[in-house]
C-alpha cells in the first residue's frame, strides 16, 4: 500500500500548507472585493438615477422581491459572489430600464 504525503498531510512541507492557506484567503478577499465594487457601482447608478431622473431603486420590484442578501451567509464565498453579483446586475438593469421608460417621449 503506497500512500502519498499529500493524502494525509503527514510529512507535508509546512510551507506548502501555508501557501495553500494564503491562496485560499487571497481568493476569498478577491471575491469580497469584487462584490464590493459591484455594489458600489449599483449605488452610483442608483444615486444618479435618483438625482437626475427621480427613480428610487428601493421601490423597484426587482429590488424588493428577489433580494438574496439575507440568505448569503449560508453559502461559500464563491457562490455568494455569483448570487450577489447576479442580483446586483438585475437591479442595475431595472434602474436603467426605469430611467429609459421615464425619459421616453413620443414625437
Amino acid at each position: 500500500m503506497d500512500t502519498k504525503p499529500e493524502d494525509n498531510n503527514i510529512g507535508a512541507d509546512p510551507k506548502d500548507t501555508l501557501i495553500k492557506k494564503q491562496t485560499t484567503e487571497l481568493r476569498n478577499a478577491g471575491s469580497r472585493l469584487s462584490i464590493a465594487y459591484a455594489f458600489i457601482d449599483l449605488l452610483r447608478t442608483a444615486y444618479d438615477a435618483l438625482l437626475h431622473h427621480g427613480v428610487n431603486y428601493q421601490n423597484l420590484p426587482e429590488y424588493k422581491a428577489d433580494s438574496p442578501l439575507n440568505d448569503l451567509g449560508k453559502y461559500p464565498i464563491e457562490e455568494v459572489k455569483v448570487r450577489s453579483i447576479g442580483w446586483i446586475g438585475k437591479v442595475k438593469h431595472a434602474i436603467e430600464a426605469q430611467v429609459r421608460r421615464k425619459n421616453f417621449k413620443v414625437h
